[in-house]
C-alpha cells in the first residue's frame, strides 16, 4: 500500500509521465521515416491537444488555490502558444524545411514548459499529505476525461470531412 504522500502525488507522475511520452514523440518525429512520420505527428498532434485540456481544464484550477493567478495565466499562455505551433506544424507538415523549425521550436517550448511544471510539482509535493484526497480525486478526474477525450477526438477527426490527415495532405503535395 502507497503512504500517503505517493497516493496524494499519483497526479504529478501521471502528468510526468504525458511529458516524457511527449518529448520521446517529438525525438520519434525526429529520427523518423517518411512513411513513420505520418502517425508519430498524427499520436502528437492528439497527445499534445489531449495534455494542454487536462492541464487547463483540472490541474491549473486546482492549483490556483495555492499558486499566484498570475503564473496560472502564464502556464495557460504557454500552453495556447504551443498548440498555435502544433497547428502551424500541421499547416506546413508537405514541407521538411518548416516542419523541422517549426518541430524544434514547439520542442524547446515544451521542455521550458516542463520545467515550469517540474516547479509546480516541486510546490504541490510538499503539500501533497495535506492535499492527498483532493489530489487523487483530480487524478482519477483527469484520467477518466483523458479517456472520453481522446475517443471523442479521434471520432471527430475520423468524421470530419475537413479534416485532412497528414498522410492525405503528403499525398496530395507530393
Amino acid at each position: 500500500m502507497r503512504d500517503n504522500a505517493q497516493e496524494g502525488a499519483q497526479v504529478i507522475d501521471m502528468l510526468r509521465a504525458d511529458h516524457g511520452h511527449i518529448k520521446e514523440l517529438m525525438s520519434r518525429l525526429r529520427s523518423a521515416e517518411l512513411d513513420e512520420q505520418d502517425r508519430v505527428l498524427a499520436e502528437l498532434f492528439l497527445d499534445l491537444r489531449i495534455l494542454s485540456v487536462l492541464e487547463q481544464k483540472f490541474f491549473y484550477p486546482t492549483l490556483a488555490q495555492i499558486v499566484d493567478e498570475k503564473k496560472i495565466a502564464e502556464l495557460d499562455k504557454e500552453l495556447y502558444f504551443m498548440l498555435t505551433l502544433m497547428l502551424e506544424l500541421e499547416s506546413v507538415y508537405a514541407s521538411h524545411a518548416p516542419l523541422e523549425s517549426t518541430l524544434s521550436l514547439l520542442s524547446d517550448r515544451f521542455e521550458q514548459h516542463v520545467r515550469t511544471d517540474e516547479n509546480l510539482f516541486k510546490q504541490l509535493e510538499k503539500w501533497a499529505v495535506d492535499w492527498r484526497a483532493q489530489l487523487t480525486s483530480l487524478a482519477d478526474k483527469m484520467e477518466i476525461y483523458r479517456v472520453e477525450l481522446k475517443q471523442k477526438l479521434a471520432r471527430k477527426l475520423q468524421s470530419d470531412s475537413r479534416f485532412q490527415s497528414p498522410v492525405m495532405i503528403r499525398r496530395r503535395c507530393a
